[in-house]
């Protein structure tokens, strides 16, 4: 997928088990966030809410590794030091980098993205997107409400949309407890819901908490136009409804689901380009979400 005004780069480990994702904006523009689920890890959050002073980013950093794996931000600001990026101080810009994880350790082989894999995914990115078991995705998998033995390989999906007010690309890397739903086809993607007992009913009977906090859904949704943080952070809301279409269950107390929103510029967007924008971003991510396990391998 080409994307001619943001850049994405990954850092996978040699082995596939872990990785990272830096999403690089064209500066620092505007941004907003949208947490859902009860079991977030994540970094420079606090900054895009409402009334903060500045809510802009520039970079989104997606990576496995759980907490561990926030420290490959360090490498990104590294790399984003060295281009003379960031918000101006009386010292020297300082780069703002937003950060999400998922859970993918593995028992007797923890690894995890550090600084110097944020500085690789940061300086190898372009335009061209690409998604599948890469990055951030390498470690991702889906359908564990009946433990991680069960679980099906996912990845990193990409979709875009366009509307009358622009276009919106939608990356997701998904983790999720649940299960894929297609909205479209009335049909599961992932067991054991395409067994025909889903991973809801199963999590609705048992008291079980396998898997507690080692699950989420992370991503970013781009709006291709400039817009100001106030209309993003409605863009990241309406994702998350995205993310409920195609995740059975979503946002669940055992998931961390996240969602960053970015533009290209800040401007006043009317009602109408706001409507229009959110419900493409909500297509794009319920799409991306889809992609993450259609185009897994």
């Amino acid at each position: 997928m080409n994307v001619t005004d943001f850049k994405l780069g990954h850092w996978s480990h040699p082995e596939k088990t872990t990785g990272c994702t830096v999403l690089l904006a064209p500066e620092l523009v505007p941004a907003a966030v949208e947490v859902r689920g009860g079991a977030p890890g994540t970094r420079e959050t606090d900054l895009l809410g409402p009334g903060r002073m500045l809510r802009r980013l520039d970079a989104v950093l997606l990576t496995g590794g759980s907490a561990f794996g926030l420290g490959a931000a360090d490498g990104v600001m590294r790399w984003l030091k060295e281009q003379g990026r960031g918000f101006p101080t009386a010292a020297i810009p300082v780069p703002i980098v937003a950060g999400a994880v998922i859970f993918d350790l593995l028992p007797g082989n923890s690894v995890w993205p550090e600084g110097q894999h944020g500085y690789t995914a940061a300086s190898s990115a372009e335009q061209w997107f690409v998604g599948g078991a890469i990055g951030a995705g390498c470690g991702a998998s889906v359908s564990k409400v009946a433990g991680r033995e069960q679980a099906m390989k996912s990845g990193i999906g990409l979709a875009q949309v366009d509307t009358p007010a622009g276009a919106v690309t939608a990356m997701f890397v998904n983790n999720a407890f649940g299960d894929v739903f297609d909205p479209d086809s009335g049909t599961f993607l992932t067991t054991p819901g395409n067994q025909g007992v889903s991973s809801q009913s199963i999590a609705m009977s048992s008291s079980t908490s396998s898997g507690s906090g080692e699950n989420t859904v992370i991503g970013a949704v781009l709006v291709h136009r400039s817009l100001d943080a106030n209309s993003l952070h409605r863009i990241a809301a309406s994702a998350q409804a995205g993310v409920a279409q195609t995740i059975r269950p979503a946002h669940t107390l055992f998931d961390g689901d996240t969602v960053f929103a970015l533009s290209t510029g800040d401007a006043t967007g009317s009602y109408a380009e706001v409507f229009q924008l959110s419900i493409g971003a909500q297509q794009a991510a319920s799409q991306a979400i889809l992609n993450s396990i259609r185009n897994a391998d």
